[in-house]
């Protein structure tokens, strides 16, 4: 999860070549880090999980699994 930085060459506006290798990028990162989320809530690992949704949320902050994990953490 570490070696993804953000979207494919999100500082070339004229990137649009790219847009569906970006998407696909992005989807995988996400689905990897709600699953990370996924694991360590299970393993009783909250702050682990809270950060794996933190950074779904940073990719795309209207992901509301990851901000329906993130409540259900806190309470």
């Amino acid at each position: 999860m570490e070696l993804y930085k953000g979207p494919l060459f999100g500082d070339d506006p004229y990137g649009e070549w790219a847009e569906a290798e970006r998407a696909y990028l992005q989807e995988r990162a996400l689905s990897g880090l709600l699953r990370l989320g996924g694991l360590a809530e299970a393993l009783g690992y909250k702050e682990a999980a809270e950060e794996a949704y933190a950074r779904a949320l940073k990719l795309e902050p209207f992901l509301e699994e990851a901000h329906n994990r993130l409540l259900a953490l806190k309470e």
